[in-house]
């Protein structure tokens, strides 16, 4: 399964464009905290607009679990985002300057994000005012069109607690597809 999200994490970065984000800045698996937080599978750092961060976490959805699970992932990136200080954005941003590096598909460890030891990585990250809420766009990737329960969760994460998670489609053809989320 992973191959298949690797794809779909491939077709997600090259057409980062029809999501808005064509002057972002791309990392792939890339660590936001240490403990339980893993490593979400696309960060985009847009140049401009309202968002200064982008979370993206691609799911083959073949599972009846896999919706809940995907959700979950997410929130927790998104609560280890919402530590990152400004001067930690700017520092992912060089990092992310690396193309090649950062677009791997390899594991980002905080120290190569940071470019700090490891006593010093998550505090540098954490350094300036907090990114809010407001400057953090989610969105899961999927091969396909949302099940019915992941629909079902995400309205209710948005209209319950004002989450917005958008879902986007990348499956072989051309173009990316945004599913509307619930008002």
């Amino acid at each position: 399964m992973a191959s298949r999200e690797r794809r779909i994490e491939g077709r997600i970065l090259s057409r980062r464009s029809q999501l808005g984000y064509g002057d972002a800045l791309a990392i792939r698996r890339a660590r936001l905290a240490r403990g339980g937080f893993g490593y979400v599978d696309i960060m985009l750092l847009p140049k401009r607009g309202p968002h200064r961060l982008v979370l993206i976490e691609a799911k083959h959805e073949q599972s009846a679990d896999a919706a809940g699970k995907v959700v979950g992932q997410l929130l927790l990136y998104y609560v280890a985002a919402l530590t990152l200080g400004r001067h930690g954005v700017r520092l992912l941003r060089r990092f992310a300057g690396k193309r090649r590096r950062a677009e791997r598909a390899a594991p980002k460890s905080l120290q190569m994000l940071s470019g700090q030891s490891f006593k010093d990585d998550e505090r540098a990250l954490r350094q300036g005012p907090k990114l809010k809420p407001s400057e953090i766009s989610l969105m899961i990737g999927l091969a396909r069109e949302p099940s019915g329960s992941l629909k079902d969760l995400l309205t209710r994460l948005k209209r319950r607690h004002r989450i917005e998670v958008r879902v986007v489609t990348a499956s072989g053809h051309r173009h990316l597809k945004i599913w509307p989320t619930a008002k």
